[in-house]
């Protein structure tokens, strides 16, 4: 099949014509351009991003001429042999799409990038996969001035599987709540409930979605097989991540090729966990970022306690992030010999204050304090990093609003046996390496 050249590609896109299908190469009409806006994470880069995705299959075996139904990605598509560009119709910019597949979508092809009118402009974008000599475009409405959507807030779960969040008010228009399963941190060993990674599926990749949830949504059982697309069983232990999304559809949209139900604009909010058994009470679970720091953001009430937890380190640094100053501070769990080291910060210095075991309430008096730490978790204790139940810390702050505060794990190495001190750093530092190899979605 003959290729276009730019000029060609162009005017093509500018009369929108029906695009020219290929015999081994299929978009997919749910390919799709829209705004992102995502909270912290370990996985993908966060901010305000405009996002390029496309579902390209290859032939069906059984039925040429027409694509798999199965969603197998053209042959070559984990080499490079299979390609995918979007073409801004406004200013002829093009980036690149990289191929990403999951247990869920096993053909999907993305990227973003930071969200700039200039840049990336809001007109129309052709859409082009290639294989070979052979091709097809699709050419994608732009979005339009849309506003951001904000991130969702007060997030919990607890081991019944209620996953618990609270929409903050918004003029933005969103239509449906979405709640996408994750691999989590480090990945999922080989694991039959997933064929297609024989491997083992690597982190940060969708296993399984809950779609065209009511807006006023609030919680969702994530052990209820019943609620997702391919009927996902979660298994206590399993090391995941979830992100909630609110999204803006517009179904009366077309492309060159069809009707697409698109989605034009939608924000990310991340939170990791470990699928804990029946009778864990409920948790306010943190998003983790690049860094490896917990990022908390609750609505907090003067003098009643919650409990926070993030995962594991040898110790945490505890911040109120300029919201309600904390009021006391409790641990909860037991781990090694139930110690630990509570200090307070003198402007300069972290300084001891007192130890403390498990479940002693510790007032920082009626004006509050913005930080301290705790330290004394032993490495030799063996915590799973990853477990979100590993270490519960409660607090109570002075005064009521919004905790948007971070607990940030202490990961320097101790004084320990050369083995176990190099087994907890690899551990725990998991949250800085994250940084060097988020990926490029």
């Amino acid at each position: 099949m003959k290729r276009l050249g730019a000029f060609i590609l162009l005017a093509s896109a500018l009369s929108l014509p029906t695009a020219v299908q290929a015999a081994l190469v299929f978009i997919e009409n749910n390919s799709q351009i829209f705004r992102d806006f995502r909270g912290p994470n370990a996985f993908f880069p966060e901010g305000d991003r405009l996002l390029f995705s496309a579902k390209v299959s290859g032939e069906d075996p059984s039925n040429p001429g027409n694509p798999d139904p199965n969603r197998s990605p053209p042959p070559g598509s984990d080499t490079g042999a299979t390609t995918v560009t979007a073409t801004s119709v406004v200013n002829n910019n093009t980036v690149g799409l990289n191929f990403f597949p999951s247990p869920l979508i096993p053909n999907e092809f993305v990227t973003s990038r930071s969200f700039n009118a200039s840049l990336f402009p809001t007109g129309d974008w052709v859409i082009r996969a290639e294989n070979g000599p052979d091709f097809q475009e699709r050419v994608n409405p732009g979005i339009g001035g849309v506003g951001r959507l904000p991130l969702v807030e007060d997030v919990t779960i607890a081991g019944d599987g209620t996953l618990s969040w609270k929409v903050p008010s918004t003029s933005e228009t969103f239509t449906e709540i979405r709640v996408d399963i994750l691999s989590g941190v480090g990945g999922i060993p080989t694991d039959p409930r997933f064929p297609g990674f024989p491997g083992g599926v690597p982190e940060g990749r969708i296993l399984d979605q809950a779609r065209g949830l009511s807006p006023t949504t609030t919680s969702l059982n994530i052990k209820d097989p019943s609620v997702f697309t391919n009927g996902l069983v979660l298994q206590d232990g399993d090391n995941l991540a979830a992100r909630i999304r609110l999204e803006h559809r517009d179904n009366t949209r077309s492309d060159s090729l069809g009707p697409i139900g698109r989605q034009i604009n939608r924000s990310t909010t991340y939170i990791n966990f470990v699928v804990q058994p029946i009778g864990t009470p409920p948790v306010f679970v943190p998003t983790v970022d690049g860094n490896g720091v917990f990022n908390f953001n609750v609505a907090v009430t003067a003098n009643v306690p919650i409990v926070i937890d993030p995962l594991v380190a040898i110790g945490y640094d505890y911040d109120s992030g300029g919201g309600p100053l904390f009021g006391s501070a409790s641990v909860l769990t037991d781990v090694g010999d139930g110690l630990y080291d509570l200090f307070l910060f003198d402007g300069l210095n972290f300084v001891f204050a007192q130890e403390l075991m498990v479940g002693d309430v510790f007032d920082f008096g009626l004006s509050g304090i913005d930080q301290f730490r705790i330290t004394g978790i032993e490495p030799s204790a063996g915590v799973d990093p990853n477990d979100a139940t590993a270490f519960m810390t409660q607090v109570t702050f002075v005064e009521s609003g919004q905790f948007i505060g971070t607990m940030t794990p202490i990961t320097e190495s101790v004084p320990e046996p050369a083995t176990i001190a190099l087994m907890v750093f690899g551990l725990v530092g998991l949250g800085f390496a994250r940084r060097r190899r988020r990926l490029k979605i």
